[in-house]
């Protein structure tokens, strides 16, 4: 019985198939499946049929429990939630204040400027130092602001520790060095008073970023510009932003001074009302009467028709009589 004798040479692998032949497999494969593996069929409008899927979850809930005491909407426990809030909102004041000293206030600036790798400026530490709280005024005056020092000055000022006047009089600024400080005194909005006087290197960009700057702060109440180069176009950018000025109150009305001698009409009207009745005569009525021929000053002198016996003198406060020995 002979064998057939097999080559040592390895059969050369298949030739890989179309892409059409895979699909045409694949959808045979589909038909042998049967009928479960067919796509889900269509509505009478020819979009597909959502199958519905059931989930069984667990209880979810949150329950808040009602005070037994006071209702919800009760007026003591609002009451009560205002005052809570009140306090709360007082503490967290209380600690702000509290929170700024002029220590850390320097340790801050000086922080600022180790991470910008700058050298502290002597004259903002010891201006921040001077007091025990954190200052109020920071006066800067003749102080030359290069833009190192107006930016880490920027980032200190973007804080709000409780700062009301900038005075940066005199200190040589620029349209780049004034940017920074203008912008960072915006994030916090609380600064009341800023000096830029004397600044001659001001130019007309600058006027404008000092205008929208103004547009733009709120808490700002005074602003000094005077002694600085301005042209005709830096006013009309500064007055674009200003207020109207209030109108003019309407001037007094003149009211004619009174004097303090009464006129003779005056007297003679008021004496005329006066009845005096003669306590030694029943039934004589006495009528006060003016002399014009005596000096008119205080005490007014007043004669009196009276019977034999009885004068009346007459002074400031009132009348008096008496009888004549």
């Amino acid at each position: 019985m002979s064998q057939t004798k097999k080559g040592i040479l390895k059969r050369p692998p298949p030739a890989p198939k179309p892409f059409f032949s895979f699909t045409r497999d694949v959808l045979s494969i589909s038909r042998l499946l049967g009928p479960g593996s067919t796509p889900n069929p269509l509505n009478a409008d020819g979009e597909l049929v959502l199958k519905r899927a059931h989930f069984i979850l667990p209880d979810i809930r949150v329950v808040y429990p009602i005070s037994s005491d006071t209702a919800p909407s009760s007026t003591t426990q609002s009451e009560s939630r205002l005052e809570i809030d009140a306090a709360e909102r007082l503490r967290r004041e209380t600690e702000q204040q509290q929170a700024w000293t002029a220590a850390r206030v320097e340790a801050l600036y000086r922080d600022i400027c180790k991470i910008r790798d700058e050298r502290v400026d002597p004259t903002i530490a010891a201006q921040i130092r001077a007091g025990v709280a954190a200052p109020k005024i920071l006066d800067l005056t003749r102080m030359r602001m290069t833009f190192d020092i107006a930016s880490a000055l920027a980032d200190l000022l973007a804080l709000d520790w409780g700062l009301q006047r900038l005075i940066l009089s005199d200190c040589d600024l620029d349209d780049l060095t004034l940017k920074p400080i203008l912008h960072a005194i915006l994030i916090p909005d609380s600064l009341a008073h800023l000096a830029l006087a004397n600044n001659k290197r001001l130019r007309f960009s600058a006027f404008k970023m000092i205008s929208t700057f103004l547009g733009k702060a709120h808490a700002l109440e005074f602003i000094d510009l005077s002694m600085n180069v301005m042209d005709k176009r830096a006013v009309e950018a500064i007055l674009a932003v200003l207020p109207p000025a209030p109108p003019a109150p309407p001037p007094p009305i003149a009211t004619p001074r009174m004097s303090r001698t009464p006129s003779i009409a005056s007297i003679d009207s008021a004496a005329s009302a006066v009845v005096f009745s003669n306590p030694f005569d029943e039934g004589t009525t006495i009528r006060p009467t003016i002399d014009t021929s005596v000096p008119r000053r205080f005490p007014t002198t007043v004669r009196l028709d009276v019977p034999q016996g009885i004068y009346i003198i007459s002074t400031r406060v009132g009348f008096k009589y008496r009888s004549s020995p």
